[in-house]
C-alpha cells in the first residue's frame, strides 16, 4: 500500500471488495487498535486509515507465517465480492 494513509476507497478497490464492507472491516480493526481513522481534512468525504504499531506488528507477523492461515488473506485482490464469486 505504500507510506502515508490509504483511504476506504482506495482499500475497497484493492481488495475488490465494496466500500460498505471495508468500512466495517475498518471500524472493527479501529476498536481493536489496530487501525486509525480520520477525516481527511483537504476533503471530509474522505477517511484516512493508518496503521497503528500494534496493526503493523500483526501485519508483520501474518507475513512471517507466524498466525497460520493468515498469509492469503494479505495478498493484493484477495478479498471478493459475491458478484464476483458467481
Amino acid at each position: 500500500t505504500g507510506d502515508g494513509p490509504a483511504t476506504i476507497r482506495g482499500l475497497a478497490a484493492t481488495m475488490r471488495v465494496t466500500k460498505p464492507s471495508i468500512s466495517r472491516g475498518v471500524a472493527r480493526m479501529v476498536e481493536f487498535g489496530l487501525l486509525a481513522s480520520e477525516r481527511d481534512p483537504r476533503d471530509y468525504r474522505s477517511i484516512n486509515i493508518t496503521l497503528r504499531p500494534i496493526g503493523a506488528a500483526l501485519v508483520e507477523a501474518i507475513r512471517a507465517g507466524q498466525v497460520p492461515g493468515m498469509q492469503a488473506g494479505l495478498t493484493p485482490g484477495a478479498g471478493r465480492t459475491r458478484a464476483n464469486n458467481s
